[in-house]
């Protein structure tokens, strides 16, 4: 599992290997706000469970919740590229 944040958003991701997906739990200050599934990238330029795999899939996951409307953009910290990631801690 690895755990990555963006602003108040917390991101929890599993490799899921039967399903070939990422399981993101997301939550806000604690407060559970759903789970996205992420498909593998088709083409890796790392493992499936490297660190910056984790780090892609988290913000993929955020960027589909905005869209689905899990998340608020008020959530989430704001880079130039889209969603700022860190290492979240356990």
């Amino acid at each position: 599992m690895a755990i990555r944040q963006s602003g108040s958003t917390q991101v929890s991701c599993i490799w899921r290997d039967r399903e070939n997906d990422y399981r993101c739990a997301l939550s806000v200050l604690g407060k559970r706000r759903g789970v996205q599934y992420v498909g593998a990238p088709r083409h890796l330029t790392a493992s499936v469970d490297a660190p910056s795999a984790y780090t892609e899939a988290a913000r993929a996951a955020i960027s589909f919740a905005l869209n689905d409307g899990m998340l608020d953009e008020s959530d989430v910290a704001w880079g130039e590229d889209g969603p700022r990631i860190s290492v979240g801690r356990r």
